[in-house]
């Protein structure tokens, strides 16, 4: 299977350097970075869900469903509304505006500072968060069935998703993704009805463990998942990764139009709901058939699980789906980060530089992410004395909230002006990044003064909430303190309908509309007035286009499904 999924990558990869009425059609940056926009709600979908699953969840999720049970489902399934904020919040927004990347629109709606600080903070956040507790959880999985050690193991599956992610750009992530999403869940349904054949089903299960494992709501002392934080702190991060975040983005960013990207939005919300089951739930089996074996390490319960109850003929499907969600992340960061680096960095400092040397430089900075991650590799297993599931939203819940804050404000509040959001970024990371050093300086200290125990050993999600205040406090006042900046950013507000004294100049035949007559796109509208700053192209939201209905009323029953589920295992 994992040879499968790698010649379909090399596939896309060759596809993409197939020549197209005489050009090279790998030499297009929309070609290599977005798959020419081309791809349809499916494979969106597909994508969305398997970017997010890696091997981390794997191993992460279902060691956290071992340690404290069905609670730390509630970021699956609250991804349920993040997903939806995107597709009708961001989504309309994003996509008129034709942007290759998340920075690129900060850039746009603030300034450049805002987009270089945003663009280099994101790459140590894939570096030192998503590739490195990839690494590990993959490491895990293949140390655990195969026996292989820690860089013969990471070092070969880095090597392996590299070698498409590099040569063949979007198209060779996003469709490869399609064929992953598959066999992750078949795998994951396998060994789940497997898990409840072993165990004696739900029942046999609720024997077999305390009955805090079942309820998901938990008191506000919980150390991990208090219903405070659940309800008020887990937005704070949780938007950026789904809304805001260059890797998950980049998918929609990568549809045919905006209703393919709000099915394929609805299409990735549906298939939230199976980790719960695939990942949390055989975590709670490994803790009641194998407790002696993982209770001082439960990362490695999922890995535990698949070797004591897989027949021998399924065991290879299931490593398969473990290494195809742990190429499907790495490769998605590695083309985000190297998007991001490309159009947010490098263009910016050469503005003039050519279609193909910015590809170019998109395969040199993929490699280079590639040969960071391999360089990782002794400092992942530092993470192995705690959840690494937690660990990965501890340091997002740090570093997260100054982001959500400014592109929610950045959608929601016109006033909001430049010297607010850099000041906000500034002041969020810094508390952010202090609470990490010092968490780490002081972490095997047991008794600390007040000041540490209220701001480093406080739990994560409220801790987020804190930082999410203060970042938007800063935003706010410096924003009205300092003068309202001159140009015209309503059209990346939810309020971009613009007055028609503010809508841009169209030609009278333009301006007919007729029953019969199709909406006018982006490229018909002829805009008049002056050139807007920075080097975005001045693009308006189609008014006229109709509403396709199937996404909304699909959404809608989502939501049902998911407030039902979240109600009854409460």
């Amino acid at each position: 299977t994992g040879v499968v999924l790698i010649g379909i990558g090399i596939s896309q990869a060759l596809r993409q350097c197939i020549s197209k009425k005489g050009q090279r059609y790998c030499c297009s940056t929309e070609s290599y970075f977005l798959s020419a926009r081309s791809v349809s709600w499916w494979a969106v979908g597909a994508s969305l869900f398997s970017s997010n699953i890696g091997s981390e969840h794997f191993v992460g999720l279902a060691g956290s469903g071992a340690s404290i049970g069905l609670s730390i489902g509630y970021y699956e399934w609250n991804a349920v509304f993040f997903l939806l904020l995107l597709g009708w919040l961001f989504t309309p927004i994003y996509l008129s505006q034709h942007l290759f990347t998340t920075p690129e629109f900060i850039a746009m709606r603030y300034d450049s500072k805002c987009r270089m600080f945003l663009a280099c903070l994101s790459l140590l956040l894939y570096l030192f968060t998503k590739i490195s507790a990839t690494l590990y959880a993959g490491a895990i999985v293949l140390h655990e069935v195969l026996g292989w050690n820690l860089y013969l193991s990471a070092g070969s599956l880095i090597l392996a998703t590299g070698l498409y992610t590099v040569t063949g750009g979007f198209s060779a992530v996003i469709y490869t993704e399609v064929l992953q999403t598959f066999v992750l869940i078949a795998g994951g349904i396998i060994l789940m009805f497997l898990g409840f054949d072993k165990v004696g089903w739900w029942s046999g299960l609720e024997a077999k463990l305390p009955e805090s494992y079942f309820h998901m709501v938990k008191p506000p002392t919980d150390p991990v998942m208090p219903w405070t934080g659940v309800w008020f702190g887990m937005f704070c991060a949780s938007l950026w990764y789904w809304a805001c975040d260059q890797v998950l983005v980049q998918r929609v960013l990568s549809a045919k139009n905006e209703n393919q990207a709000k099915g394929g939005i609805v299409f990735a919300g549906y298939m939230k709901i199976l980790p719960v089951f695939m990942m949390v739930v055989p975590g709670m089996m490994a803790m009641a058939l194998y407790k002696d074996k993982i209770v001082q390490n439960t990362d490695i319960a999922y890995p535990t699980l698949v070797l004591n109850i897989m027949p021998h003929g399924l065991l290879g499907l299931m490593l398969a789906a473990m290494l195809s969600a742990l190429m499907s992340s790495l490769a998605s960061v590695f083309n985000s980060s190297s998007t991001i680096f490309t159009m947010d960095i490098y263009k910016k400092l050469r503005p003039n530089a050519k279609e193909t040397e910015l590809v170019t430089v998109g395969m040199i900075s993929a490699t280079v992410m590639v040969i960071l991650g391999f360089l990782w590799m002794p400092i992942i297993s530092r993470t192995s004395n705690t959840q690494l599931f937690v660990y990965i939203n501890s340091v997002s819940s740090c570093l997260a909230p100054p982001i959500t804050v400014i592109f929610l404000v950045g959608v929601l509040w016109e006033r909001a002006n430049s010297k607010g959001a850099i000041s906000s970024l500034f002041v969020g990371t810094f508390v952010g990044l202090l609470r990490i050093v010092l968490d780490i300086i002081f972490s095997s200290e047991k008794n600390v003064n007040l000041f540490l125990q209220m701001y480093v050993r406080s739990n994560f999600l409220h801790f987020a909430i804190f930082e999410f205040w203060i970042s938007l406090l800063v935003l706010v006042v410096v924003s009205l303190i300092t003068p309202k900046e001159s140009k015209d950013i309503r059209h990346l507000t939810v309020w971009r309908k613009r007055d028609q004294a503010q809508q841009p100049t169209v030609t009278p035949q333009e301006d007919k509309v007729d029953d019969n007559e199709q909406p006018l796109t982006d490229s018909q509208v002829v805009v008049q007035g002056n050139t807007p700053e920075e080097e975005f192209p001045d693009y308006r939201p189609n008014w006229r286009k109709r509403v396709h209905h199937l996404p909304v009323v699909m959404g809608v029953i989502l939501v049902l499904i998911m407030v039902g589920l979240i109600v009854y295992f409460a």
